[in-house]
């Protein structure tokens, strides 16, 4: 038990590694497709508290609009990253700008995935917190699986679901870490203007920067442990 706990964390910090490599490698391309995609929702946020909308209903309304925008428009930097990961894996050169252009044939299809997996995990969270993690976990792999396996919505999904069993705990893991960084970023351009007088197109530009290398590390992490759970 004790040896398969230690072999589980050594190859989580390969894991780790390898995303945090790729991400400093690769930091301009991502930073400006990051900054790209993220300009509109941080635009809308920062207009939205510029008005002040002091209802309650008012501001959820917002929210869900903030949120629809970063779902339609984040797939763009996944997939990307998600193909670049595979062509190196599999020894084939790609340029970044190559892997961004590929990534908008597999948008609409990654759109409905991420709408059939939202569901799932909605439905498990409203039974009960547990089995809309375990949802969750269990399809952490179904972009990579669609992407670099080229298959359909249903079947990545289930090609996932396979591909994930006995290592949901470790994946649990890996997503906390990723919530926990993006919390941490976005959190750095307010104390970096706190008590500064700033544009608000200032304050947008600044946040998708410090953002948009964050925004990758899921993406990269969960192509990572495609690939290991992959081979088996």
């Amino acid at each position: 038990m004790t040896e398969l706990i230690n072999k589980a964390t050594k190859s989580s910090g390969v894991i780790l590694d390898k995303s945090i490599n790729f991400i400093f490698k690769n930091i301009l391309w991502i930073a400006f497709i990051g900054f790209t995609i993220s300009i509109p929702e941080l635009y809308l946020e920062q207009w939205a508290l510029s008005k002040e909308i002091g209802t309650s209903v008012g501001i959820l309304k917002y929210k869900i609009i903030f949120r629809l925008i970063s779902i339609i428009l984040a797939p763009v930097l996944t997939v990307t990253v998600t193909i670049l990961i595979g062509e190196q894996f599999f020894g084939r050169n790609m340029s970044w700008h190559q892997g961004f252009r590929k990534s908008f044939k597999k948008w609409i299809p990654i759109l409905f995935l991420q709408l059939g997996i939202g569901i799932a995990v909605g439905l498990g969270s409203i039974l009960l917190v547990v089995p809309g993690i375990i949802v969750m976990c269990a399809t952490a792999c179904a972009i990579p699986a669609m992407v670099l396996e080229n298959l359909g919505p249903i079947k990545a999904f289930s090609r996932s679901w396979h591909l994930t069993k006995n290592n949901r705990f470790r994946i649990f893991g890996f997503s906390c870490l990723s919530v926990l960084t993006m919390t941490f970023a976005g959190g750095i351009p307010l104390a970096l203007t706190m008590g500064i007088h700033m544009a608000t197109i200032s304050k947008v530009m600044l946040s998708a920067i410090i953002i948009a290398p964050f925004q990758a590390l899921w993406p990269a992490i969960a192509t990572f442990l495609f690939l290991e759970f992959r081979k088996g």
